[in-house]
């Protein structure tokens, strides 16, 4: 599950990096509100892409061997986050950036501090 690990990790960081920026280039007028970038589909994309590498790189492996919590803590944890941000549109954008930022490092901790071997 090595390379769930990395697509993981990737997809979250630049997760994080578009609900970061986004606002900040929406309001300044870099970018138009119907862009691309904007469309909830986009969105709706990189939530479900998230999704799948945290089940098949973390959690799917967490309840086969119980291995190792962290991982499982962090991504859940982010997870979580990442899916409520819409519920609290007032912090929106910090809760989502933090929740990206968590299943990234779950990811990277999966890959690179892992007590167990990876099969791919």
């Amino acid at each position: 599950m090595r390379n769930m690990d990395v697509w993981g990790s990737t997809t979250s960081i630049l997760c994080a990096i578009h609900c970061a920026l986004l606002p900040l280039l929406l309001s300044s007028g870099f970018i138009g509100a119907h862009t691309l970038m904007s469309h909830p589909a986009v969105e709706f994309c990189i939530m479900g892409l998230t999704s799948v590498f945290v089940y098949y790189s973390i959690v799917r492996p967490y309840f086969q061997n119980k291995l190792n919590s962290i991982p499982f803590t962090l991504a859940t944890t982010g997870l979580v986050f990442v899916l409520i941000h819409h519920f609290i549109p007032h912090y929106s954008t910090f809760i989502v950036v933090i929740g990206g930022l968590l299943i990234a490092a779950g990811h990277l901790v999966n890959l690179f501090g892992a007590k167990h071997s990876h099969n791919s």
